[in-house]
C-alpha cells in the first residue's frame, strides 16, 4: 500500500481499503486483472497480520473523486461493510 484513504476491518485480519498500491502489487495483480496498471486509486484487501504481504486488488476507481465518493459511502453506510464481511 502506498497512500491509504480508507481502511475497515472485515474480520480474520483482512481490511477493505481504498488507496494507491505499490508497483509490486500492480505487477502481481496485473497478471490476474488487466485493469491494474499501478496508477490511480484502487479498492483492495490488505492483511493486517502481515503488512508486507501484497494487497489483493478488487477494483480500480475511474478517478480520485470516484474513490473519495466510495470512501464517503463506506463511512456513512456501515451496512455496506457488513455485506463485505458476509461474502
Amino acid at each position: 500500500m502506498e497512500e491509504l484513504f480508507f481502511s475497515a476491518p472485515l474480520g480474520g485480519g483482512s481490511h477493505l481499503c481504498v488507496g494507491t498500491i505499490t508497483n509490486d502489487e500492480a505487477v502481481l495483480s496485473h497478471e490476474h486483472a488487466a485493469f491494474v496498471d499501478g496508477y490511480g486509486y484502487y479498492l483492495f484487501l490488505a492483511d493486517e497480520g502481515d503488512p508486507r504481504k501484497l494487497a489483493k486488488v478488487l477494483a480500480k476507481f475511474a478517478s480520485e473523486d470516484a474513490a473519495m465518493d466510495a470512501v464517503r459511502s463506506f463511512r456513512s453506510s456501515p451496512g455496506v461493510l457488513l455485506q463485505f464481511q458476509a461474502a
